[in-house]
């Protein structure tokens, strides 16, 4: 059974530092940010215009210098994003180490390893993130209208993950309502209804060139395909389109249209990691490599099931372990908790899994309700 391979690194971005000018005042400045933990740039970028377009070019070094160690290892970074909505906002965290020099000796015992980091947004992206995916290291947020509306929007807005700074995208050719976006072989498949005429779209962004194509559908239709499509994934190199009431399956190198090969009604969260799909369902673990019908239960997993007592359970490929958020609800907040699983395939077709931390990384009101989390490489 055949997957999709994993996304190769993208080229080093041309460096700042050599179209740009800074006076002696700005290397000192920058030799002292280069002394502060990466977790505090988003605010230092709030002192002033100055500050942020510092901490933008040391963002970048610090990333030139990364890209090019890792390159000689042959080794890609993975850095973990997640997004939070409430009923009036949308905010982007990403996940750091805690500075263990700021914590005293009590507070390191009663304070976890790891924290979400607010990662700044540009005013376009203050309605909302109606539907945002990793390519390599970027963040696309697809059609960045209002999502408590569900309104209508052809625009595309880009973060770059190694200086977090963001950009305007190509847009739409059509406004859609996104509902539900996937990525294979670095396309970001957007499946939507247009406003006008409530008919279902189906657009592909080459994010190589940037240029957005119509996926032709294999039937006509009102908007009662789509609708209702919440979430997608990509299995045995098909986009799965999944709605309430069926699936739907696009091969992008044949072209066509296939019945669905794999369920995913039941489940509660799911992730793709190299050749096999792993689910989450009531604190149940299960895997399923296509080669068989039936999901196969994760091993090793025993009693992590009681933590998952509370909602919001999402999984995601985390540079071939999984990590699993989920969030819960105690004395009038929500926490955010977060699980690192490694994953070994023995010879006898079963899959152990190994619980490498788990931490509560965040605490915000319980009105957020939402929650994305994706992966980009860095």
């Amino acid at each position: 059974m055949a997957f999709p391979e994993k996304n190769m690194e993208e080229p080093s971005p041309t460096p700042q530092i050599l179209t740009q000018n800074p006076s002696l005042s700005d290397y000192l400045i920058i030799s002292c940010l280069a002394r502060v933990p990466r977790l505090y740039y988003p605010t230092l970028s709030l002192v002033s215009k100055r500050f942020r377009s510092l901490v933008s070019l040391l963002a970048s070094l610090e990333a030139l210098e990364l890209a090019k160690a890792r390159s000689m290892l042959r080794h890609s970074g993975h850095r973990l994003y997640v997004c939070l909505k409430s009923s009036n906002e949308c905010r982007l965290f990403t996940l750091d180490r805690r500075p263990d020099q700021t914590l005293t000796n009590k507070e390191k015992n009663m304070s976890s390893r790891f924290v979400l980091v607010t990662v700044p947004t540009i005013r376009s992206l203050r309605d909302g993130f109606s539907s945002l995916v990793a390519v390599g290291s970027h963040l696309y947020n697809i059609g960045s209208g209002s999502s408590y509306y569900n309104e209508p929007s052809s625009s595309v807005s880009v973060l770059d993950c190694r200086s977090h700074t963001w950009h305007e995208g190509t847009r739409m050719r059509v406004e859609v309502m996104p509902l539900t976006v996937a990525v294979l072989d670095r396309k970001i498949y957007v499946a939507g209804i247009r406003e006008d005429s409530y008919e279902d779209v189906f657009e592909v962004l080459d994010t190589e060139t940037q240029t957005w194509d119509h996926v032709p559908l294999p039937y006509r239709t009102s908007g009662n395909y789509f609708y209702g499509a919440a979430r997608s994934a990509c299995i045995n190199g098909k986009i799965h389109v999944i709605t309430e009431d069926d699936t739907f399956c696009y091969n992008p190198k044949e072209g066509r249209w296939d019945q669905r090969e794999m369920s995913l009604f039941y489940q509660n969260a799911y992730c793709k990691i190299e050749n096999a799909c792993y689910s989450a369902s009531r604190g149940v673990f299960r895997w399923n490599d296509g080669k068989d019908c039936w999901w196969r239960d994760l091993k090793g997993l025993v009693g992590l099931h009681s933590l998952f007592q509370g909602g919001g359970v999402r999984m995601v490929d985390y540079g071939g372990n999984m990590v699993v958020l989920w969030d819960e609800t105690l004395r009038g907040e929500k926490r955010i908790w977060c699980a690192e699983i490694s994953l070994e395939r023995c010879k006898n077709r079963e899959i152990w899994a190994k619980v490498e931390w788990v931490d509560h990384i965040l605490t915000v009101p319980t009105n957020y309700h939402s929650m994305n989390v994706v992966v980009a490489t860095v």
